[in-house]
């Protein structure tokens, strides 16, 4: 995450989709989007770069009912302050 904004340029020309979660720099790896501290400011740089492209989220948390976890991920995304 500490080259992040370095490398989005490079990667920019070449993402067609990007799949998110929540982001905690010194968290665990995977957290629902919205309740993390880096999201928000990773997809704003990708939006403000250009990124038109779709945002994915995955459900891959086993111990879990997929349902429930891909309805709080949508929600997190739907309650980023995020400008296109």
């Amino acid at each position: 995450m500490d080259y992040y904004p370095e490398i989005v340029e490079t990667m920019l020309p070449y993402l067609w989709s990007v799949n998110i979660n929540g982001m905690k720099k010194d968290g665990p790896k995977i957290i629902t989007v919205g309740q993390g501290e880096e999201e928000q400011q990773m997809i704003q740089l990708l939006l403000d770069k250009g990124f038109s492209g779709p945002f994915g989220i995955l459900g891959h948390i086993e111990e879990a009912d997929v349902e429930v976890i891909l309805k709080g991920n949508l929600d997190g995304f739907a309650g980023l302050e995020l400008t296109r």
